[in-house]
């Protein structure tokens, strides 16, 4: 229902903050202003910064339904009453050092609190007194008021490691916009050729130099297959000289960085994503690329793998770092070329349940549970649990 419609009590008011015109968050929200039993406004704090509106994203229109508080002091201060007032609010996190201060005073208020995070930990190397701002931070809002989505495996881990004993847990995921049509080719390998996807920035933690490794091994090596690589950033150059150095260069094509209305070509012309990363929060590619129904290969440090993937099944996940593993995932798609196929039909179906659709009826069930408006649902899959 959108901003300004009759609020009814029968119904839980929910707010909704993104830092950004989020595409992974923005989607859910989008289905959450369609749900009938709670009353959702959501919020987007800034514009675009300018990387991502390099790499083709949308900003957020003017005309949005969706509260943009830089846009004028009005809005800013309907943000603020609703950021007060609201049934439950849901952050992006608690970075944002506004957004920290409005959650200390509803959780003063013993009001509703949902954080969506990802892991944290193992994206870089971070300093002990970031450590310690991120323990402080937690232990001040600790809880029983506070809500954390899980976006990806670990999530609730870590933030019990860093204080959170008192916060209520729940796996959730990101979600994608739909892909509608129906008329994807899901042929495998159509020409002969293996056509292989990669859709990353290329930093050292997205893992391209250990897919490089596993392909120039003696068991791919051999195989006709084609790697795009679509994606750009400070290891591009040493990346190329890898594919150069392993002799596989003349089947590899970087891409470099292509804007979100190019990009559907790509996956439309791959059989398999592969995401190798050391270390992944989500990695919202997994959801893309089952939208175009692919084959999926992925590291187990890549969060949406434990939710998205059923190995042997839509794709299949190995270890952490071993360029063997993923030689033997790889391998058993490209010699198994029945399997791919199988693989990919699975995918399309698989990911109708991690939809933004689906995800919006499963938050509205538990914001309707948390405010008393209904009962707790109590899901039978890992999507919306309660751990």
């Amino acid at each position: 229902m959108p901003p300004g419609s009759q609020i009814s009590p029968s119904r839980p008011t929910v707010l909704g903050v993104e830092r950004i015109n989020n595409p992974h968050i923005i989607p859910i929200f989008d289905e959450l202003y369609r749900q009938p039993d709670i009353d959702f406004t959501g919020c987007v704090l800034g514009p675009l910064d300018p990387p991502r509106v390099a790499l083709g994203w949308p900003d957020i229109d003017a005309s949005a339904p969706y509260i943009q508080p830089w846009r004028n002091q009005e809005q800013l201060a309907r943000y603020h009453r609703l950021a007060r007032e609201a049934d439950i609010v849901i952050w992006p996190g608690l970075k944002h050092p506004r957004g920290l201060r409005m959650i200390v005073g509803r959780n003063l208020r013993r009001q509703i609190n949902v954080i969506w995070a990802e892991r944290f930990l193992g994206r870089r190397r971070r300093s002990w007194l970031e450590y310690l701002a991120m323990r402080l931070t937690v232990r001040l809002v600790n809880s029983t008021n506070m809500h954390l989505m899980t976006m990806g495996e670990n999530a609730d881990t870590e933030h019990r490691a860093f204080g959170a004993t008192r916060w209520n847990m729940w796996r959730f995921g990101y979600a994608v916009r739909p892909v509608r049509d129906q008329n994807i080719d899901l042929t495998t390998a159509p020409d002969g050729q293996w056509r292989l996807l990669f859709v990353s920035g290329l930093f050292r933690h997205k893992g391209l130099d250990l897919l490089l490794r596993a392909l120039a091994g003696p068991s791919l090596v051999q195989h006709s297959w084609r790697l795009q690589v679509v994606g750009d950033g400070p290891e591009r150059q040493a990346l190329a000289s890898l594919a150069a150095e392993l002799g596989i260069a003349a089947k590899v094509n970087f891409a470099g960085r292509v804007g979100r209305d190019s990009i559907d070509a790509y996956y439309r012309q791959a059989d398999i994503l592969l995401l190798p990363s050391r270390f992944d929060g989500w990695g919202a590619t997994v959801n893309e690329g089952m939208e175009y129904g692919l084959a999926i290969v992925t590291s187990d440090a890549v969060g949406s793998s434990y939710m998205l993937i059923e190995p042997g099944v839509n794709g299949f996940v190995f270890p952490n770092g071993s360029v063997e593993g993923l030689a033997e995932s790889l391998e058993h798609l490209i010699t198994k070329p029945g399997l791919c196929a199988a693989m990919r039909q699975a995918a399309r179906h698989r990911i109708q349940r991690f939809r933004p659709a689906e995800a919006a009826r499963r938050f509205a069930a538990i914001c309707r549970g948390l405010t008393g408006h209904g009962p707790m649902p109590d899901f039978h899959d890992d999507y919306g649990v309660r751990l």
